[in-house]
């Protein structure tokens, strides 16, 4: 005899079933908030005029209230990067999930955004064999690609890709990334899938340096001088490894959840009545008056605490301002290879 209910009963159990294997895999998911004194496996790298910063912002960040900021100066050829190596041996045909977001303040002359390297092994020796780049602005299915990718549009009906002033999230995973020995510095273009076709043992490799998972900026000549730009919220997950998914949150290291005023009573705006008080991001929480970096908050703290220090010219401390991350200035002659194409891009050659 048939129950009226048995098959739908079967059905619920497998709907629960599933919705607890997704619960679960969800339930994974770690938000891992990286900042200055809490770097959690990143390591940032500098070049010339470039630089990367911790900040607030900018306008309201895709996770927490900051992000990392890429300055690249008035040398486009320079750059800076941060570099995560604890993903070094993982395959590449393992990686499902690699996103992140970017946000363009001060272009340069080609599109420019942060975009993403990946250092590849492809005969797992340990050596970096590869560097692949993810770039947003070629992320418009217009270009070139390689047999076997299917590259999605991520751009909507802007051309261009990115947009100034807006935060843009990017798939990398399943975007078109263009490979430094198989191409021209730029397209054609690979996804992941394809690019595994050729190299189907390729690993995420760190080879002498400090990661191979980087965010760039910078390092193409004159297109990318002057670029402003910043990136967050960036997640990865190589779930056929059973890995949890893991979303790095970028912030700047406050040094207190409330802003001191003139009279030192906590409140918004507001004067630094301590050198303290201006470093680690800090600076960028007084109002009245305003500071253009930490040096500047630093001498007005010291030349209106009474000790008439007024020799001490805004700015000194430029070097050290905003948080800056671990930096381990990278070696220009790493860098022996220019593979620039017409936006600007190359010169990343360095493992």
């Amino acid at each position: 005899m048939r129950h009226w209910w048995g098959r739908g009963t079967w059905g619920l159990v497998a709907v629960a079933i599933a919705l607890t294997l997704i619960s679960t895999h969800a339930l994974a998911a770690t938000t891992v908030v990286v900042t200055p004194s809490s770097p959690n496996g990143w390591v940032a790298q500098t070049d010339g005029t470039a630089g990367v910063n911790f900040v607030s912002g900018p306008a309201i960040s895709p996770l927490g209230t900051g992000s990392l900021q890429f300055a690249v100066g008035s040398d486009g050829s320079s750059g800076a990067q941060l570099r995560n190596g604890v993903y070094a041996g993982r395959p590449l045909a393992n990686l499902t999930a690699l996103s992140y977001s970017t946000y363009t303040s001060q272009p340069g002359s080609g599109g420019q955004a942060p975009y993403l390297i990946l250092n590849l092994d492809w005969d797992n020796n340990g050596s970096v064999d590869d560097l692949l780049f993810f770039e947003p602005v070629y992320q418009n299915s217009a270009y070139s690609a390689n047999a076997g990718a299917n590259v999605p549009n991520q751009c909507g009906s802007n051309p261009g890709c990115v947009i100034v002033g807006a935060w843009q999230t990017w798939d990398a995973a399943h975007g078109g990334w263009w490979s430094l020995n198989e191409g021209a510095g730029g397209p054609p273009l690979d996804t992941l899938s394809s690019y595994l076709l050729r190299h189907p043992g390729a690993t995420i490799a760190n080879g002498s340096s400090s990661g191979g998972l980087r965010v760039v900026a910078g390092f193409g000549a004159a297109a990318w001088n002057n670029f402003v730009g910043h990136a967050d919220a960036l997640t990865i997950d190589f779930n056929n490894d059973n890995q949890d998914v893991v979303t790095y949150d970028f912030e700047p290291q406050l040094v207190s959840t409330v802003t001191p005023t003139m009279t030192g009573i906590p409140g918004a705006g507001g004067a630094p009545t301590d050198a303290d008080q201006c470093k680690n991001g800090g600076w960028r929480q007084f109002t009245n008056p305003t500071f253009r970096n930490q040096g500047a908050c630093v001498s007005f703290t010291q030349h209106n605490n009474g000790r008439g220090n007024d020799d001490r010219r805004l700015g000194d401390d430029d070097n050290h301002q905003n948080g800056n991350a671990q930096n381990n200035n990278s070696n220009r002659g790493e860098q022996d290879d220019d593979h620039g194409n017409n936006r600007g891009r190359g010169n990343h050659r360095e493992d």
